[in-house]
């Protein structure tokens, strides 16, 4: 099953996520940044900064926050800046921040998208700023020039990192300033043109800035409790407050990341194996794509139980595989004895307990340690937590480990006895799965539950799984008693007749005869009317001229029923009905069950 696009969404910034079809919205961040984001113009947001491991969507969403604020035209000017990995120069760093935040500043008040990353040079920030009598702009290019060549390093870097505040003043329009990898100018900037001498005061020189109301700033780093130490100053002064950033999607969007990466990796699903691969991954969307992309590569599909427990057991445990090096690469980092009894220990009780407050008290007592180690025992979470893998928690003494679900697999499988990798992570995949049929007794009761989000995938996934069927088991008023022996199923297909004339279905299902049944679901409050069904009657037609004479079927599933005359119509015209999903399975697999 995968997905054609009707487009791709036309944004001035290219997303490291790759294409916009694998984008999953992060429902409650997006509500809580869009309130962030109004009160902006009152002056009255404060800068924020998303702390959490690599791989957790920090970046995605500071890159599409960009795209959406230049998309809908705010009171705001976005400008995205991703602090370089090589070591740079202060001078060079504040040249390059400079003109990257000119040319989205340009390129904003001028709708010329090609410009955020096509950027101008100085020559042509001075030029466009005096034609568009943006005049500080103008003077700044020329000040930065004195400094530079002056050697006024220190100058320069203050005058670049500023602009974002003082052209919000001078303009009397407000600025969105998403900084990415902030943690690197701990690390990255040097006082020195031969990059030898690391540059202290980096970070400090952003703390005025930071504090602005004008130019508020949504920082993120990719690191983990003490690992961002750097950010405590500007924390301790007020400057930025620390937003809790979880790794992890909800239940509904991780089901939505498993079946867009499945769709545009050409992974075969089942709806089961959909819930089951989100539910071991616990909606952690980098491990969902690490597991997608090994079975695309592999010509694997995941249509059962036993095939993801294996492919997430292979993204965990085979050194060549992103997920499972990347956690090796920080293990080594962290320059912890990890043979260290007490340490690995510690390690499992704070990842298979997860969000769990834990005194030292508490600690001596379910390790079943005496007074005596009590030292050894502090001495051991201080340095798990500098090496940020818990954290401390306001009170006095008292632990924390991270709500990171790929931690407590990749430590479960790190120790397991050689070769024994599967074995040893089977009883953590069982515990998840345990939850998931606590609260969902039958197969059919989560799928109804999620039913109106995925309606169309559910169906789509359920023809896939049944492989030949008759038109009646789905629809009603589909009499056609010959079998329909599925060829390929389309998930959002686009027809189209030339360019820019085109119409969309949300199910294109063809069989081993070239036959196709076209397919939309209604998910929304109210029942299908009459006019519902005339555009679907159009949209049938436009796809018999654009796409030739193959038989066609149609049908609609529409959760909250039909009004009669849409009914009527219906039937007139031989489209199939049915105001409910009928899966081929309700209840748990064997495999599911153990």
């Amino acid at each position: 099953m995968r997905t054609v696009l009707e487009h791709q969404h036309l944004f001035p910034l290219g997303e490291r996520l790759g294409p916009d079809s694998l984008y999953v919205e992060r429902d409650t961040d997006i509500h809580n940044f869009e309130q962030w984001l109004a009160w902006i113009p009152r002056g009255l947001a404060q800068s924020r900064a998303l702390v959490a491991r690599a791989g957790s969507g920090k970046s995605t969403f500071l890159q599409r926050l960009f795209n959406r604020l230049w998309q809908q035209r705010t009171d705001c000017v976005p400008f995205y800046y991703e602090i370089p990995a090589a070591s740079i120069w202060l001078p060079n760093l504040a040249e390059h921040y400079f003109r990257v935040f000119a040319s989205h500043y340009l390129a904003f008040r001028l709708m010329k998208p090609d410009r955020v990353t096509q950027l101008y040079d100085f020559k042509d920030i001075a030029r466009i700023a005096e034609a568009q009598q943006l005049h500080a702009i103008a003077e700044d290019v020329h000040q930065l020039q004195v400094f530079f060549s002056g050697g006024r390093n220190d100058q320069a870097a203050e005058l670049a990192f500023s602009a974002p505040h003082r052209y919000a003043q001078i303009f009397k329009t407000p600025v969105v300033v998403l900084l990415d990898e902030f943690q690197r100018l701990g690390t990255v900037v040097t006082s020195d043109a031969l990059k030898q001498v690391r540059e202290p005061s980096a970070v400090s020189f952003f703390e005025p800035w930071l504090a602005s109301k004008s130019a508020p700033a949504l920082l993120a780093l990719s690191r983990r409790g003490r690992q961002a130490a750097m950010i405590d100053p500007l924390v301790r002064a007020g400057a930025v407050t620390l937003y809790d950033w979880d790794p992890c999607l909800s239940f509904e969007e991780g089901l939505e990341a498993v079946f867009r990466y499945a769709q545009d990796y050409n992974v075969g699903l089942t709806n089961e194996s959909a819930l089951l691969l989100n539910s071991i991954t616990q909606g952690d969307a980098w491990t969902i794509a690490q597991v997608v992309r090994r079975a695309g590569r592999a010509a694997l599909d995941l249509d059962s139980s036993a095939a993801v427990k294996q492919a997430v057991t292979r993204v965990m445990s085979e050194r060549d595989e992103v997920l499972a090096l990347s956690w090796m690469l920080a293990f080594e980092s962290s320059a912890l004895d990890l043979d260290d009894p007490l340490m690995r220990r510690l390690l499992f009780v704070f990842t298979d307990r997860a969000g769990k407050d834990w005194s030292v008290a508490q600690l001596l007592e379910h390790l079943e340690l005496d007074e005596t180690q009590e030292t050894a025992l502090q001495t051991r979470l201080d340095m798990l937590h500098n090496a940020g893998l818990i954290l401390t928690t306001t009170r006095h003494r008292v632990y924390q480990g991270h709500r990171d679900p790929t931690l407590q697999l990749v430590l479960h499988q790190r120790f397991a006895p050689e070769g024994g990798a599967a074995r040893v992570l089977e009883p953590v995949y069982r515990h998840r799965l345990k939850s998931l049929r606590k609260h969902y007794p039958t197969l059919e009761s989560l799928l109804h539950k999620v039913s109106p989000r995925f309606a169309a995938l559910q169906l789509g996934y359920d023809m896939r799984e049944r492989a030949e069927f008759t038109l009646d088991t789905y629809f009603d008023h589909l009499d056609d008693a010959s079998v329909f022996r599925v060829g390929r199923v389309f998930w959002q297909y686009v027809a189209e007749k030339r360019i820019g004339d085109k119409c969309r279905f949300d199910l294109k299902i063809t069989d081993q005869k070239g036959r196709v049944l076209l397919v939309d679901v209604i998910c929304g409050e109210r029942w299908v009317d009459v006019d519902t069904v005339h555009d679907f009657l159009s949209r049938i037609r436009f796809f018999r001229e654009a796409e030739g004479t193959a038989e066609t079927f149609a049908g609609l599933l529409a959760l909250e029923g039909f009004s009669p005359n849409a009914l009527k119509l219906c039937a007139e015209n031989q489209i199939g009905v049915t105001t409910q999903l009928r899966y081929l399975r309700t209840t748990w697999s064997e495999e599911a069950l153990n």
